[in-house]
């Protein structure tokens, strides 16, 4: 698969030179408005997950604007599963990682 070879080269360039590369993908239409989002949720390819070292699921309800919903659902060299919530100022450029219930960044 066409998609699949993208990110196996990638992987590849990273290698030869030593860098890491970091890319975006989108999840899969069921998958749309699903806060606790996991590798099965990954849209087009599974063989992009199967390349990459560490995927890091981010969802976002309009329930709660400016708060991002970050997991590790893949980790190569460490901790997965790991969830955590991001608290967004765009405005400001500000991003802060809190318990839910704390301050939001900028408060």
């Amino acid at each position: 698969e066409q998609l699949g070879a993208v990110y196996r080269d990638l992987k590849r360039l990273s290698q030869t030179y030593n860098i890491i590369v970091w890319t975006a993908s989108q999840v899969a239409k069921r998958s749309y408005g699903k806060l606790d989002l996991d590798i099965s949720d990954v849209g087009y390819s599974m063989r992009k997950a199967n390349w990459a070292n560490l995927i890091l699921s981010i969802s976002s309800s309009e329930d709660e604007p400016g708060v991002l919903h970050v997991s590790v659902s893949k980790n190569t060299f460490g901790k997965r599963w790991l969830k955590f919530i991001l608290y967004t100022d765009f405005d400001r450029a500000l991003v802060d990682i809190q318990n839910k219930g704390s301050k939001k960044c900028g408060t």
